[in-house]
């Protein structure tokens, strides 16, 4: 198998934890570094690998959702709760430092924490004034 892309606008990512009944097909596709996609065409790759740029882990925003949820009490997280923490940690890359080997914030990047805590904290404070009767999310 060999990877080809149809325009240099591809962003490939390879962001994947199988479980044992598709280990074979992860390590099929696993067998590409962000390297062979760049070579084949692409502009911009990334990857849970932390030796090449662009690094998605889910270790960006773990300690945060972990302490909004502790500060909050609240038992979990909505689709719209998420996708504001990560339009908050896409935010910290400011247009002069956006470019093909960083598009998402280090993992230790230390604004990332106060950030999302925060994001989180107004989604969850909104999310429980909107359905205040019958909330989806519950107080411990």
């Amino acid at each position: 198998m060999m990877v080809r892309v149809k325009t240099q606008k591809t962003i490939p990512t390879a962001v994947i934890r199988p479980t044992m009944k598709y280990q074979e097909k992860a390590n099929q596709i696993l067998k590409y570094s962000p390297l062979d996609v760049l070579k084949a065409g692409t502009r911009i790759a990334a990857s849970g690998r932390s030796d090449f740029p662009n690094q998605i882990n889910n270790a960006v925003v773990f300690p945060s959702v972990l302490r909004a949820l502790l500060d909050t009490r609240v038992k979990g997280l909505d689709e719209d709760m998420l996708v504001a923490a990560s339009c908050a940690i896409a935010s910290l890359v400011e247009r002069p430092h956006l470019n093909e080997e960083y598009i998402i914030p280090k993992v230790n990047d230390p604004r990332i924490l106060p950030i999302v805590i925060r994001t989180l904290k107004d989604a969850i404070k909104s999310h429980i004034n909107n359905y205040n009767n019958g909330m989806v999310l519950q107080k411990t």
